[in-house]
């Protein structure tokens, strides 16, 4: 297949800042990361298309529409993009497709329904926008009780919704790789115990798991409360609380990762990122982002039944210290081996092979071919090349009709 050409409808004012975050610095080993929120996620996809971006949409393969709650596209999607296209060009690119070779990326799947796209003009079946595939962080938000994944999973494809992961704070290789770098502590978490749904005892389960932590001893357990903090992107606290909470990850074999509103954190994409193994508690965690981590979530993570926790017939740390060496290495080495896959981003050759920023990774020569952005756009790809095989087989058919 040839290299995939993406058109960014720039329908909305350029941002004064489109990298991925915020510049942090490792105060041991003096490795740049970034911190960047989920919400951030949109911005860190749309830096990382700037080298798969064409200005020439008849050459395009895929249309990147970027998501801003407050814009007109999301109340209205056909009727801005018919416009677009009405001042720019005789092609209306738009319905050329129907729609199937456009996409979008939002951070959860709530916020094509209930927040600025609320009249769900995004997924009418009479217009191209029910054809684009959307990207979200998370389908099970809301986390509803009765929903199982299965259930959820079948909305979302009949919507045209793909999970994939949203940005991490994480971007340099060394994080995660090699896997024998020396972590004495044997489990770190960094969560709020309070401030969430506990639909699903989750908020139960963290409060328990806050206090096991606390009890255990310095080497066994570190926890990083964030304060009431929900977005470590903002202020100097939040700053620090993700710079402990990246350090702490770092020397951990483990990290304890309860569900908070839903099923999916960004620590467990920041725990995979530095190479420490994340522990889930909800069933649903073992499915998040099929496309990305999929292929070797088995090999990656540890699941302990949240049932099981709060009744106390499971001891969390003490069950990951009866973990033999042997597998905590084959998960490290699975880790290594694919924590890329969940990055939007890494640079393998040139000056920004050491951070994820926009300023620097501008001068990368080189990047992993099969990083987060390359895999979502070969699902985007696949989905549009499928939407044409359909309508090729939809008009033979309708050709032998017609000549019967």
């Amino acid at each position: 297949m040839s290299r995939t050409l993406v058109y960014v409808y720039d329908i909305e004012p350029p941002r004064s800042s489109i990298g991925l975050g915020v510049p942090i610095r490792d105060r041991t080993n003096d490795l740049s990361t970034v911190s960047a929120s989920g919400p951030s996620y949109t911005s860190a996809l749309l830096h990382q298309l700037q080298r798969y971006r064409t200005t020439l949409p008849a050459s395009a393969h895929l249309f990147f529409v970027p998501h801003s709650r407050s814009s007109w596209w999301c109340d209205q999607p056909s009727a801005t993009l018919d416009e677009y296209w009405r001042n720019r060009s005789t092609t209306n690119f738009w319905r050329r497709r129907g729609g199937a070779d456009h996409f979008t990326a939002v951070h959860k799947r709530h916020v094509l329904f209930e927040l600025g796209c609320r009249t769900r003009k995004w997924f009418r079946p009479d217009t191209p926008a029910r054809n684009a595939t959307k990207f979200v962080g998370v389908i099970q938000c809301p986390w509803q009780n009765g929903h199982t994944r299965k259930s959820d999973e079948s909305v979302a494809a009949a919507d045209g919704m793909v999970e994939v992961p949203y940005g991490c704070s994480v971007h340099n290789s060394s994080y995660w790789s090699p896997p024998t770098v020396n972590r004495p502590l044997l489990a770190a978490a960094s969560f709020n115990a309070g401030g969430h749904r506990n639909q699903y005892q989750q908020m139960t389960l963290r409060k328990k798991l806050s206090e096991q932590c606390r009890a255990a001893n310095t080497s066994t357990c570190r926890i990083i409360g964030l304060l009431g903090n929900y977005n470590l992107m903002r202020g100097p606290v939040g700053h620090q609380l993700m710079v402990k909470t990246v350090e702490a990850y770092r020397t951990a074999a483990f990290s304890l990762q309860p569900a908070g509103d839903d099923p999916a954190r960004k620590a467990i994409l920041d725990s995979l990122a530095s190479g420490c193994i994340p522990v889930l508690f909800h069933r649903e965690q073992r499915a998040l982002w099929p496309l990305h981590w999929g292929p070797w979530v088995n090999d990656s993570h540890v699941f302990f039944p949240y049932e099981q926790v709060l009744a106390g017939t499971i001891d969390v740390l003490r069950a990951l210290a009866q973990i033999s060496p042997a597998r905590v290495r084959v998960m490290q080495a699975s880790i290594a081996q694919n924590a890329h896959r969940l990055i939007y981003g890494i640079c393998k050759k040139g000056s920004g092979a050491s951070v994820g920023s926009g300023e620097r990774e501008s001068r990368c020569e080189q990047y992993v071919a099969d990083d987060a952005t390359a895999i979502l756009l070969a699902e985007a790809r696949r989905r549009a090349t499928a939407a044409d095989d359909e309508e090729e087989g939809n008009r033979m058919v309708r050709l032998v009709i017609g000549s019967s």
